[in-house]
C-alpha cells in the first residue's frame, strides 16, 4: 500500500513538472511576433476647410533600424485608428498635401489637418 502511494505521488509530481515545463516553453514569445505594446490612437483626418479626407496613410515612425514599420489609411470618413507607443511619432501623407509628423506624447486622440502643398508653377 505504502509502496503504491508513493509511486501515485511520484507519478503526479512528474507530471506536474512536465505541464510547468511545456509551458514555460509556450510561453516564450518571438521578438519579432511581439505586438506593439502601449496605446491604440484615433482621430479624424480633414483639409483646411473641413472636409473629411479618405485614404490618408498613417505611419509610425520608426525609432530604430530594429522597429518595425507599419500604419494604416484614413476611411472614407477620414477616420483612423492605430496601436503604437505612448511616446511614438506618427507621419500623415497624402498626395497633393503637406506630410506631417506629430508627436503622440500619451495622447489617445490626435484629429489632424492637412494642408495643401504650394505649388512650383
Amino acid at each position: 500500500m505504502k509502496k503504491t502511494l508513493l509511486l501515485l505521488i511520484f507519478a503526479m509530481c512528474m507530471c506536474v513538472s512536465s505541464t510547468n515545463a511545456i509551458n514555460a516553453t509556450n510561453n516564450k514569445q518571438d521578438p519579432k511576433k511581439e505586438k506593439v505594446k502601449g496605446i491604440l490612437v484615433s482621430g479624424i483626418v480633414k483639409d483646411e476647410q473641413g472636409n473629411r479626407l479618405k485614404s490618408v496613410i498613417i505611419m509610425v515612425v520608426r525609432e530604430s533600424e530594429s522597429d518595425i514599420s507599419f500604419g494604416v489609411e484614413s476611411g472614407e470618413d477620414g477616420k483612423y485608428m492605430i496601436r503604437t507607443k505612448n511616446n511614438g511619432t506618427l507621419m500623415f501623407s497624402l498626395n497633393g498635401y503637406e506630410s506631417q509628423k506629430i508627436s503622440i506624447k500619451g495622447r489617445d486622440e490626435i484629429d489632424v489637418v492637412m494642408k495643401k502643398q504650394k505649388s512650383n508653377f
